[in-house]
């Protein structure tokens, strides 16, 4: 099996599709840098999605299977006793599509990496390698339960695994 590595989204935006706490500096999101895309929730709120699109440099190989799909967000919420609830979900020309991953760690204090999907997930969707253009993207939403809090996100990668299409028999 073979992978993409990590790769960049090119395009970052909040979108008010669900919840009522807006993403402040979506595009903070494109590199690790410190530089963030943040909110700031009451309890009980939730947010707008962070979305990210148009991976960097994403090519399969015509005539791959693809086996599965991770992103990883890079990421940290700033108050002990908050608890969130976190809905990741498959985006395709702006639409949610696909099987969701919900979550519940959202690490305290320290920029962490947590990473949604495997290399055996397809999110509920049948993938071809022409189905990863600049439409495809990934995007989540937090609800707050607990206390009040202050999320940032610093960075959203996304891996791609597929299996050549090529096969030898011997």
């Amino acid at each position: 099996m073979a992978d993409t590595g990590w790769l960049d989204f090119t395009s970052f935006s909040d979108i008010a599709d669900v919840g009522t706490v807006a993403w402040l500096g979506p595009s903070n999101a494109a590199t690790s840098n410190d530089g963030y895309a943040n909110n700031t929730f009451l309890i009980g709120e939730q947010s707008h999605t962070l979305h990210a699109s148009g991976p960097s440099g994403l090519s399969i190989p015509a005539g791959s299977v693809i086996s599965g799909i991770e992103f990883r967000v890079e990421k940290k919420r700033n108050a002990a006793g908050s608890n969130q609830v976190t809905n990741h979900h498959i985006y395709i020309n702006g639409t949610l599509t696909g099987s969701a991953e919900v979550d519940f760690s959202f690490p305290l204090g320290a920029d962490a990496y947590v990473t949604y999907g495997s290399p055996g997930s397809l999110w509920g969707l049948s993938w071809d390698s022409s189905s990863f253009g600049t439409s495809f993207g990934f995007g989540f939403s937090m609800t707050n339960f607990g206390a009040n809090d202050s999320l940032t996100v610093d960075h959203i990668q996304v891996k791609v695994y597929y299996n050549s299409g090529m096969f030898f028999v011997i």
